[in-house]
């Protein structure tokens, strides 16, 4: 007799190749496909962990489990994964250094007490008139060979080019923040400003986490403009 879970994962793979799923769809919740299929948790999980492991579905940590596209689209993701358009700034690099990072980023990355990080800051100007400022994390178990050249570009096309790694897809959370006194200072804002502050958890293809950023951009100066397709 075939276990349920199998037969759960024959349905929704059949969902998923016939396009009734389509490409970056999310896949109900668990609890819902529980209810769906009148099945345990458990069984659910392997029939989810049988679709991963045929390179047809993902998960994103907080966001869900989507539908993954397996055709090549590697210039189309570089781009959605910078938030700033490049080539209408000039980078500056405020600091380059490899450190134990912080409670916070130790557990955002998942990393353990013994693991070391490229810390890495960068202001961004336009017309010589500072817009934002990012701090970025990657982990130098999966990042390896990071270069100071890398950082005054995309870090996503160094990983894709040199380091043969897969940015993939990535989730931003934006808020808005006081600025700082540091802030204040880089980005030559007024003592009560606000910024935009735009928090980001990057993956590879196989879901690894490589990178967790904070970003705070002077919006006045440089509105925000992400286009959607």
């Amino acid at each position: 007799m075939t276990p349920k879970y199998k037969l759960i994962a024959d349905t929704l793979r059949k969902r998923i190749t016939s396009g009734d799923y389509k490409i970056g769809d999310r896949l109900p919740r668990e609890a819902a496909l529980v209810k769906a299929y009148n099945a345990s948790r458990i069984t659910i999980r392997r029939a989810l962990d049988e679709l991963r492991a045929e390179g047809l579905i993902y998960k994103i940590q907080g966001a869900g489990t989507f539908i993954k596209d397996n055709e090549p689209r590697a210039e189309r993701q570089a781009i959605a994964l910078d938030l700033i358009d490049l080539s209408t700034v000039e980078i500056e690099v405020v600091d380059f250094s490899v450190v134990r990072p912080s409670p916070k980023v130790k557990s955002i990355l998942g990393i353990n007490d013994f693991d070391f990080v490229h810390d890495i800051k960068r202001l961004l100007r336009r017309e010589k008139l500072p817009v934002a400022f990012s701090h970025i994390w990657m982990p130098i178990t999966l990042v390896q060979g990071m270069r100071m050249d890398a950082i005054r570009g995309s870090l996503y096309d160094f990983l894709r080019g040199d380091l043969k790694l897969t940015p993939n897809s990535a989730t931003r959370r934006f808020t808005v923040a006081a600025a700082t006194p540091d802030l204040r200072t880089m980005l030559n804002v007024e003592q009560r400003s606000q910024l935009l502050k735009v928090s980001q958890r990057s993956y590879l293809y196989d879901e690894r986490m490589f990178e967790y950023s904070e970003t705070f951009i002077a919006t006045d100066r440089y509105p925000l403009v992400q286009y959607l397709n």
